[in-house]
Parts: structure tokens; sequence; C-alpha cells
């Protein structure tokens, strides 16, 4: 009931969407906007826009200048707040993001769930196969989705399969198991 969410978004115009929409559900003490790019720094960044799809503008080498912000540094700045849930659909810098948020994951073995693109993620140095071993040896569960129905816990083996298999991006859920781990193997790509 005293939860919030901080919603994390570096185009302008995706930005003032998402105030407008927050302030028409009156969600304001809720949901607080944050125009950034999470990453796996602080600081200056580049946005490629793609002027035909609004969700799938991407963080570069060239484009607009947006600020780049790591999930620890957004959570130590609001006084540290426990993470129950982190969503990341950042078109193949989720491994970047997960390395700017170590901290926080370490800390409070928040559940996550990723978009895994093996293409987009390999434009941006890292690959599919290297988030899933990733996470599964900080001791997350790896659950794809069938339906809407979470699969049975996977290997990251079987998990690289089933996106092999559909050809395209996934959403995995990666579920704490009881042991925490150590976040500190999540690495820059």
């Amino acid at each position: 009931s005293n939860g919030r969410v901080l919603a994390i978004e570096p185009e302008e115009r995706n930005f003032a969407s998402l105030c407008r929409a927050i302030a028409r559900q009156r969600k304001q003490s809720i949901i607080e906007p944050i125009l950034a790019a999470a990453a796996e720094t602080d600081g200056p960044l580049h946005l490629k826009l793609n002027p035909y799809h609004p969700g799938d503008h991407k963080i570069a080498d060239s484009g607009i200048p947006v600020t780049g912000i790591r999930l620890d540094t957004l959570l130590s700045e609001r006084g540290g707040p426990p993470v129950s849930l982190i969503k990341i659909d950042v078109q193949g810098a989720e491994a970047r993001v997960l390395a700017g948020g170590r901290v926080a994951i370490a800390r409070d073995r928040p559940v996550l769930f990723i978009e895994i693109d093996d293409d987009a993620l390999a434009a941006m140095g890292s690959s599919a196969s290297a988030v899933l071993s990733d996470l599964a040896n900080l001791g997350y569960e790896i659950h794809g989705f069938d339906g809407s129905t979470p699969t049975p816990a996977l290997t990251p083996e079987a998990a690289k399969k089933r996106l092999d298999k559909a050809g395209a991006y996934l959403d995995f859920l990666f579920l704490p198991c009881p042991e925490p781990a150590d976040a500190t193997s999540l690495t820059r790509p």
C-alpha cells in the first residue's frame, strides 16, 4: 500500500505522454516519472530515435543527448528504498541497466521482468546467453511464458533455445532463489 513506481523514460515526447497518463489516472502520489536513460553509468548519453516507432529508441554513439542514470544512483538519491520489481525493456541495453543496478539487486533480490533480444543485446556488446547466465549465477530462476502462465524454471541454455525458436525477442521472468548471491558479476557489457 505504500509502494512507489519509478518510471524512467529518456525521450521527451514519450516522457510528456507518460506524465499526462499519470495525471489522467491521478497516480502522481505513487508514480514518479524520471526523464533519463537507465544505464550502467551516470552522465551524458545519446539516444537514437526511431522515427517510425516511439517505443524503439536506443542508446547509441550518436543521436539526441540524454541523461544516463544508474538504478543504484536513482535509488540512493531517494534514500535507498527497497525494490521488489524491476522491469527492463530497453532495446538491447538490458545488460547495461542491470550493471547500473547491481547494488539494489544484491541487496533486495527483486523480481526481474526483462525483454531479451539477442540481436539487440549483441548490438550493445552483450548477448542473451550472457544475460541469462549472469542472472542464473546470481541465484535467479528463469521463467518464460506459455500464454500468460510462467513456465517451470529453465536453465540458461533452455531459455536461449526458446528465444532462438521464437526468432525474435521474448520476455522472461527472473525469480530470486532463496539463497542470496553476489551481484558483482553483473558487469558492463
